[in-house]
């Protein structure tokens, strides 16, 4: 049908229920009467056939009729009846057409695209009006096929979104399970909280685990340089600072992860002065600097 009225505009917020168009309802209001004329029709032709059916087992009880004239009283019956479930269904089918002329808006969001015009013809198939929803959020990322195997829906993710500054906890909603063959990448849907910081169309980075293994992580604040070798400074009983060699990769903000040279346990100096020296003593107050156990701050 024609548009009547379309009550929203772009940046509009809408509530569920709220009444978004109207469309003419002349045509589906022709056709419901059309439909309600048929079915009236099939009532009566359904009861003139009950008449009929009576009457003529009557008849043929008292032998005024062959039994030939009752048969074919009793299909007219059969086919009267399905003639007026047909028209029930019809009818049916056109009043829930009604419901249609008043488009009305299944969720909470915001109206950001208008596609129709009062006057214009709505069809099947073509928008009037395009909604979002803020009731979910998902965020849409690629991930390689080398690391696709390690991701499962469920599995937590941290999405960093650049426009709020900030990292949100997100889940794993869907893999798609259909990669594209020119770059190699797997479509992977994660669900974010809803925050009336995020939308729609903002830029993010998700950070996937994919796996995990035990590591010695040591503050950036214990690392030192001793006669061009890095090193920290262990803490051995009974308080003498004792400079050690390390071997280390880049790990965490703010650590580094020791491979060689360091015992989980083993305390060391966080800030050491320039002129400590291997031997020197050292009283420790006993702290435990960040999140690594067996790490104290030494004067």
């Amino acid at each position: 049908g024609f548009i009547q009225e379309v009550t929203v505009r772009e940046g509009d917020r809408i509530a569920a229920g709220d009444l978004l168009v109207a469309i003419d309802p002349a045509d589906v209001n022709g056709e419901i009467r059309r439909r309600e004329a048929a079915l009236e029709s099939a009532r009566a032709d359904l009861a003139d056939a009950r008449r009929d059916v009576t009457q003529f087992t009557t008849l043929l009880d008292q032998g005024g009729i062959p039994a030939d004239t009752l048969r074919k009283a009793q299909v007219r019956l059969s086919v009267a009846e399905a003639a007026l479930a047909q028209a029930e269904a019809a009818l049916h089918t056109a009043l829930a057409q009604r419901r249609y002329t008043r488009i009305e808006s299944p969720v909470d969001g915001v109206v950001v695209a208008r596609e129709r015009q009062p006057g214009d013809l709505a069809t099947p198939g073509s928008p009037i009006l395009v909604l979002e929803s803020r009731q979910s959020l998902v965020f849409q990322t690629f991930v390689a096929e080398r690391h696709i195997g390690a991701i499962a829906p469920g599995d937590a993710v941290t999405v960093h979104l650049d426009a709020v500054g900030r990292s949100v906890a997100g889940q794993v909603l869907r893999i798609v399970p259909s990669g594209d063959p020119a770059t190699r990448r797997y479509e992977v849907k994660v669900s974010l909280p809803v925050d009336a910081a995020l939308l729609p169309g903002m830029f993010g980075r998700a950070a996937f685990i994919l796996g995990s293994r035990e590591a010695l992580l040591v503050p950036m604040a214990a690392f030192t340089e001793r006669l061009g070798l890095d090193g920290v400074f262990v803490v051995e009983e009974p308080g003498v600072a004792r400079f050690r060699w390390v071997r280390w990769r880049d790990a965490q903000s703010g650590f580094r992860e020791v491979t060689a040279g360091l015992e989980p346990g083993e305390r060391v100096i966080l800030d050491p002065p320039e002129d400590l020296t291997d031997g020197a003593p050292v009283i420790t107050d006993g702290s435990v600097h960040g999140a690594a156990p067996g790490l104290e701050r030494g004067a």
